[in-house]
């Protein structure tokens, strides 16, 4: 006799001319934790997406998959399975904080200066340079003549995902003994509420090798670090 079918959680089959009976797997239910994590990916990654197209002029390898996937990840990780309305303000998020754009070398191990961003005002941050010797305080490949300081900061409306204008400049280091002087760096952006706030650094040098003027290539030597990330 053939039995089939299913009573229950218990499924009938025959196979191999012999009748068995399995146990049916439960359903599996998407709990409010699972759909809040699974909706938290999808923002990190649509706001890592955009985040990136605003700093692509200051990362080292923009187009780089792996990196890709990190910073989104750290977003994602950062926000958790809280409700975006319910993120509190804040600096010195948790997994963005120090993310660096090229694995292969670290901003802090390159340029051994303490970075600083403050909130001044209203849709006003400002980084803080201090006094340093290039030769002593910036790792650099032979043949080095000059470093240019590459900063950006990009502000996005993480619930909307939606940017506001970021802003980006420069300070051009000769590479040499003299003693440069502490600077500040004003970084008007939009800091109203919902507004995260990656500022990002990146060094470039610029040498001459064979008798050619260049910027080094070298992906030990291009670095790319986040010196400040915040939530307003």
């Amino acid at each position: 006799m053939e039995i089939s079918g299913k009573l229950a959680n218990v499924v009938f089959y025959k196979k191999y001319g012999k009748n068995f009976a399995r146990i049916a797997p439960s359903e599996v239910k998407r709990t409010v934790n699972m759909k809040a994590r699974n909706q938290n990916f999808g923002i990190a990654s649509r706001n890592g997406r955009i985040l990136r197209m605003m700093l692509a002029g200051v990362l080292p390898v923009p187009k780089d998959k792996s990196m890709q996937s990190r910073f989104s990840g750290a977003i994602a990780k950062w926000i958790g399975r809280q409700e975006i309305k319910d993120i509190p303000a804040g600096q010195k998020l948790v997994y963005l904080s120090g993310f660096q754009f090229n694995d292969k070398c670290w901003l802090a191990q390159r340029l051994q200066v303490d970075l600083a961003v403050t909130r001044v005002s209203d849709n006003m941050l400002q980084l803080q340079v201090p006094a340093f010797v290039p030769t002593e305080s910036i790792i650099a490949p032979e043949g080095t003549e000059s470093v240019t300081l590459e900063v950006c900061a990009a502000p996005i409306d993480l619930d909307r995902c939606m940017a506001s204008r970021e802003f980006s400049t420069s300070i051009e280091i000769p590479y040499t003994a003299e003693r440069m002087a502490a600077q500040t760096i004003d970084l008007p952006v939009s800091t109203k509420r919902g507004t995260l706030i990656i500022t990002v650094c990146a060094l470039k040098y610029r040498l001459t090798e064979h008798g050619e003027k260049l910027v080094s290539k070298n992906p030990a030597y291009m670095p790319g670090g986040v010196v400040d990330a915040r939530y307003c």
